[in-house]
């Protein structure tokens, strides 16, 4: 059996408990204040009690929605199989290790990253803007669904894949829950010599990146090389850090799947939503 079809069974086991005459929860539950989500546990489909959902089921779901899109998208052709988890597979509680994670933003916030590309030295990352405080307390039963999250979309000044300067993919390093900082960087060859850094800087309740800072070498030479460590930045004579005040925030790209492009698109930032546009 698939691990599709296991969270399909799983749910049509709690569905058959229903009608054996067990009684439904008399009123919805109210959902406890989640300030972390520890894979695979917490965002897996549970067995319990027939009733309401729990969190963990409805952010199993979400993961079902996930993988449907990086399967019928045009995330189907720009992620690597080798690389990409399996988010099915994580819904059931398989373990995708780094490659699939939740970032703490608070109140029931968080950003999903899921691995896309891993080269050599470089690898990238998707962003989802996943909010547990929307989330509405619904009967479990095998027609149970959760809507696409929203991906982030990042404002970038030097990737070659962002020729609009937004990108949807970032080359994740690190996470600064403490201060909502994601850290950024794309080196263009292994030493580090040249490439990009970047700070983002997540705004807690809309999910929107903020560029704080850019530090750029258009070349590499093997001098100066850097390899990222949280508290240290690129430095040397061609290392030419941007004033970013003027750089327009990122947004988000809204996902239905009726409407999900099947090509790679060009998206760009106008206000807090995305402008996607096929190339």
């Amino acid at each position: 059996m698939n691990v599709r079809a296991k969270a399909v069974a799983r749910v049509l086991f709690v569905c058959c408990y229903f009608a054996s005459g067990s009684a439904f929860a008399d009123s919805p539950p109210q959902y406890p204040l989640r300030n972390s989500i520890n894979l695979p546990d917490d965002c897996a489909f549970e067995a319990h009690d027939p009733g309401y959902e729990t969190l963990s089921d409805i952010c199993a779901e979400t993961l079902l929605a996930m993988d449907a899109l990086l399967k019928k998208s045009w995330l189907r052709e720009t992620c690597w199989d080798n690389v990409v988890p399996d988010l099915s597979a994580a819904a059931v509680g398989e373990s995708m290790g780094d490659r699939l994670g939740f970032l703490p933003l608070g109140q029931r916030r968080f950003l999903i990253e899921v691995l896309c590309i891993e080269g050599a030295y470089n690898v990238g990352f998707l962003m989802f803007a996943y909010d547990e405080a929307t989330k509405i307390p619904v009967i479990l039963d095998e027609k149970a669904s959760q809507p696409l999250p929203p991906l982030v979309i990042f404002p970038m000044l030097h990737a070659p894949e962002a020729p609009n300067g937004f990108s949807y993919m970032v080359n994740a390093r690190d996470f600064d829950d403490r201060h909502a900082v994601s850290y950024h960087l794309d080196k263009t060859i292994g030493d580090g010599s040249g490439g990009e850094y970047a700070e983002y800087l997540i705004n807690r309740n809309t999910f929107i990146p903020t560029l704080r800072r850019s530090i750029f070498k258009s070349y590499a030479d093997h001098e100066d090389g850097y390899n990222f460590s949280r508290g240290e930045m690129p430095r040397g004579r061609d290392w030419h850090s941007h004033d970013v005040r003027s750089v327009p925030s990122g947004c988000l790209m809204t996902l239905e799947d009726d409407h999900l492009p099947v090509t790679e698109p060009a998206v760009s930032c106008s206000g807090r939503r995305a402008t996607v546009r096929q190339r």
